[in-house]
């Protein structure tokens, strides 16, 4: 009778020998590529021998992040499963850590992959919205479902339960871009702030209301200007075009860093700019001694974030001290989706579908048919 197979990944019975005068143990151990072969350790006596040997199987079988098991936890198909994809940006791959290391780790990273149940998923996304917003909920749920369907790929586990959970739906808030006249009154507010001086009386040094100019030129996203350079302004054409073709990011080393495409494939775009940003830029470009058009004052990449702290503080105390500069983007969307239309709102924001700018950017406005004729049979005089 032909001895059965060992299954994959097991070791047959021990044997104790003798190699050149040394005690030894060895045993059959069937490998993951199907292969079966003799494994074998030496040691002082025949037990020591024998733990060589169990420990050098043991080895074979220690789950690493290329190797995920059931006994992986959540954590390290995480791990895994961020540290091999290659298909995300630089920005989405920090949300993901951070989401990581601040929500999944202390919540359900210790959780074994064979632990991880539906119920389980839910209960802990739950416990995100609740605690952390619907949003983040949101997130947690894509980071999950990413790495448990690698690590199904990985036949660490049959199935991803978590594709199974609900979708944390953020609650949508209504959209409301800024009108016309609370665009020109930021940007005063905040070229006043600029003009002005800090809280020991000294000029300051803050530099963004021509930077504010270029939103309501545009509507273009901060990332996308904080990237300029020069040579991607055409200030001798008629009109006079900026071209957007890279975005600036915070790599995962958390510097700052020029990613060679913007945010989508419809990113990369040339726009026509209005008269009053074309006198801006020209007026800037004089004073330039840098090749970026919005530089820090050292002459580097200036930090989203600076910016962003400088605009609250001009807006502080104001009736705009909840606007952002995401929202002039919508007001651009909003003025040129009424006055040219959906499709050149779309072209102008870099979009790749309309859904995106009408679902995210565009206030809505609705307007009744014209039905005057159908009611002025209301005001006829009966017979």
């Amino acid at each position: 009778m032909t001895r059965p197979q060992l299954p994959l990944e097991t070791w047959g019975k021990i044997t104790r020998l003798t190699l050149d005068g040394k005690p030894a143990a060895r045993a059959s151990y069937r490998d993951s590529d199907g292969v079966t072969r003799r494994i074998q350790r030496v040691g002082r006596t025949h037990a020591d021998a024998e733990r060589n040997l169990l420990e050098a199987l043991r080895a074979r079988l220690a789950p690493t992040f290329e190797d995920l098991t059931s006994q992986s936890t959540v954590l390290e198909a995480i791990t895994s499963y961020l540290g091999s994809v290659t298909h995300l940006s630089d920005s989405t791959l920090n949300v993901y850590r951070n989401a990581t290391k601040s929500i999944v780790a202390g919540g359900f990273g210790s959780v074994l992959l064979r632990e991880v149940t539906v119920p389980r998923c839910e209960r802990f996304l739950k416990a995100v919205g609740e605690n952390n917003g619907k949003s983040q909920a949101k997130t947690v749920r894509t980071i999950l479902n990413n790495a448990l369907t690698e690590a199904v790929r990985l036949g660490a586990i049959p199935f991803n339960p978590v594709s199974a959970t609900t979708v944390p739906q953020p609650e949508k808030k209504p959209i409301k871009a800024p009108s016309l006249m609370a665009v020109r009154e930021i940007r005063a507010l905040i070229r006043r702030h600029d003009e002005g001086t800090d809280k020991r009386g000294q000029a300051r040094v803050s530099d963004i209301a021509d930077l504010v100019d270029l939103y309501a030129a545009t509507g273009a996203r901060t990332s996308e200007l904080l990237a300029l350079v020069w040579e991607d302004i055409d200030l001798n054409s008629s009109p006079a075009r900026l071209t957007i073709n890279k975005t600036l990011v915070i790599g995962t080393d958390g510097k700052l860093k020029v990613q060679d495409h913007p945010k989508t494939s419809r990113g990369i775009r040339a726009l026509k700019l209005p008269q009053s940003a074309a006198d801006m830029l020209t007026s800037r470009r004089i004073k330039s001694h840098s090749e970026i058009v919005f530089p820090s004052s050292t002459n580097t990449y200036r930090w989203p974030h600076n910016l962003r702290r400088i605009w609250r503080e001009a807006l502080e105390g104001t009736p705009y001290d909840s606007w952002t500069p995401r929202d002039f983007r919508k007001a651009v969307a909003t003025l040129v989706k009424e006055e040219m239309g959906i499709e050149a709102a779309r072209d102008q924001l870099g979009h790749t579908s309309e859904k995106m700018t009408i679902g995210h950017y565009i206030q809505p406005t609705h307007e009744g048919p014209d039905a005057t004729v159908t009611l002025e049979q209301m005001f006829e005089k009966g017979e």
